[in-house]
């Protein structure tokens, strides 16, 4: 039962989505702990100031606003950029969800966990396999979030009559990422744990896509 559970086969197109998906959430997530960390007003206008003063410049408290607010557009710029990338990828891993092999779609595979968990003698398997459709339905849930918000974000930037739910909306669209990179920092646990347990081999299927 293991066997049937966990090698499963991933087309070449859920391969390079997966990758494609990684790389992209990786990039996107760096960009907003950057605009929250590094680009932080107070710590921004200190160190810019610091440097400044070791070229005998004096910055007014304007020209420091200036030049923080300049550094963090740009990075929201690239944000949004490579934000218009992730919504590509979704839409196509919706638009693969009908096309791929019924055998490989996610709601089938989906209902086969629910199906194991029921029926299966091989429980705590069966139960595992589940527990990881299920954290996959959340990660498309918080994609949703993500690409619905940012594209909301895009639409009314600069909008006057947005004005008083953007910051909230941004808020919103600032949290999925937070849980986002929780679910990353889980499923690279998850991994590591399966590829050294029981399931050896799993690193190396999603990139032969689960060959014998």
């Amino acid at each position: 039962m293991q066997q049937t559970i966990f090698h499963e086969r991933f087309s070449l197109s859920l391969r390079i989505w997966h990758w494609l998906t990684f790389v992209m959430v990786t990039i996107q997530i760096f960009t907003v702990m950057v605009g929250e960390t590094f680009l932080d007003w107070q710590h921004s206008s200190f160190v810019i100031n610091a440097a400044a003063q070791r070229k005998g410049a004096i910055l007014t408290q304007e020209q420091n606003r200036e030049i923080v607010m300049s550094l963090r557009d740009t990075i929201w710029k690239w944000h949004t950029y490579f934000g218009y990338i992730l919504i590509g990828l979704f839409v196509f891993r919706i638009l693969l969800e009908f096309f791929q092999p019924k055998e490989e779609r996610f709601i089938v595979k989906f209902k086969k966990g629910i199906h194991a968990a029921q029926k299966s003698n091989d429980t705590k398997n069966a139960r595992h396999y589940l527990f990881v459709k299920f954290i996959y339905a959340i990660f498309y849930l918080l994609m949703t979030g993500i690409v619905g918000t940012g594209i909301w974000l895009a639409l009314n930037n600069g909008n006057p009559s947005a004005r008083d739910t953007f910051g909230e909306v941004r808020e919103l669209h600032e949290t999925f990422y937070h849980v986002l990179l929780g679910f990353l920092f889980l499923h690279l646990g998850g991994v590591i744990l399966n590829e050294f347990g029981k399931n050896k081999g799993l690193i190396s299927y999603i990139f032969n896509g689960g060959k014998e």
